[in-house]
């Protein structure tokens, strides 16, 4: 899956703005568009106390907290994450949008390709695919993994950037799922997402998106 996301990704890395509206304009994109940024920033603030109240022991209160802070600086983070260059991402990269085709790996259900860094679409993939303690003992190695399959296809990114995007954008893993499981109706599948958050805070807890959070963001402010 690593390597099909390298291939994607080396593909489209640093297109030029105006090939990059071509193929999938900016008014489509799910946080930078003029609509989608405030809409977007409302929604996670909407789902943080929902959240907490389903599900408190997955999702407790000082990583709360940080999503809070995260929000109060929403346009600063958006400026981040997308940053040039850019290349084309999956943006909902989990293992069910992946099937077999020979030797290699596919995907399916571009529903959410937006234009971002391609580490977006790998640790959302890791997070959400692998136990908490499982990716804690790997996770290193398979980022290094995913940027030597970059070089493979052309494209460059060292593993002490990798690591910095990988971190600041644990975030999003985060958000996407407490969205779901904070604004979404009750169901069977809860459980399910509630492992989920736990393996999103885990992961912020594990990389210290807060520490980044406040060193990058807040003290740059």
């Amino acid at each position: 899956c690593l390597a099909a996301f390298a291939k994607f990704h080396a593909f489209y890395n640093d297109r030029s703005f105006e090939e990059q509206e071509q193929r999938l304009p900016r008014i489509t994109h799910p946080f930078i568009s003029p609509v989608m940024t405030e809409i977007s920033r409302f929604i996670n603030k909407a789902a943080i106390t929902p959240c907490r109240n389903k599900a408190p022991d997955s999702f407790p209160e000082s990583t709360a907290d940080t999503y809070r802070l995260a929000m109060q600086h929403w346009d600063e983070l958006l400026e981040w994450w997308y940053r040039g260059p850019l290349t084309l991402i999956h943006g909902d990269s989990h293992l069910g949008n992946f099937f077999v085709d020979g030797e290699e790996m596919g995907m399916i259900d571009f529903q959410a390709a937006q234009w971002g860094k391609g580490i977006r679409d790998v640790q959302y993939f890791l997070i959400d695919s692998l136990p908490a303690e499982q990716l804690a003992e790997h996770e290193q190695e398979l980022v290094r993994y995913y940027t030597e399959q970059l070089g493979l296809h052309g494209m460059t990114l060292s593993f002490d950037d990798a690591s910095e995007q990988y971190r600041a954008y644990s975030f999003q893993t985060l958000m996407t799922i407490v969205v779901s499981l904070g604004l979404g109706p009750l169901t069977e599948k809860d459980l399910l997402m509630e492992e989920i958050t736990r393996r999103a805070v885990a992961a912020c807890e594990r990389v210290d998106f807060r520490g980044w959070l406040d060193q990058t963001i807040v003290s740059a402010r």
